[in-house]
């Protein structure tokens, strides 16, 4: 027998767009913004893929592929920060994934890491996408 969820959700956040009309574009097939009414949120932008949460440190970590960001959130959901993640010349960009491993990892993640999915690989000879690994006390610092 599956296990029941109690409680009733929460809403943490809203993506900016969130209630913004819009019109499909068929030449760059795309939709294209209309006005804003007022209801989105103020921290992530659309679309939002990445959600891991960091147990340890009671964190909810979301990917906001509109504005190549991630956003961090105390648990139960208060906002803290955004940040970007970045290697060189290459920004992680349109992450459509992300996990965190709160443990150590080895001698190159000792308090564990942050794995997200980049969309589009700069440098890259080729269209690609690959993926980044983060060391924690990196995440760590730009959270705080």
């Amino acid at each position: 027998m599956p296990a029941k969820l109690t409680g009733a959700p929460v809403l943490i956040d809203k993506v900016r767009e969130f209630g913004v009309p819009g019109t499909y574009d068929p030449e760059t097939e795309e939709c294209e913004p209309g006005t804003d009414p007022g209801f989105g949120g103020k921290h992530i932008s659309a679309d939002v893929e990445g959600l891991t949460i960091h147990y340890g440190r009671n964190l909810l970590l979301a990917s906001s592929q509109g504005d190549n960001t991630f956003a961090a959130y105390d648990l139960p959901g208060e906002y803290r920060t955004s940040f970007q993640i970045r290697y060189g010349d290459d920004l992680v960009q349109e992450s459509d994934g992300a996990a965190v491993a709160g443990t150590a990892l080895g001698h190159r993640y000792p308090h564990g890491m942050l794995a997200v999915q980049d969309g589009d690989n700069t440098g890259e000879p080729r269209d690609s996408t690959n993926f980044k690994f983060v060391r924690w006390e990196d995440v760590a610092q730009a959270i705080r």
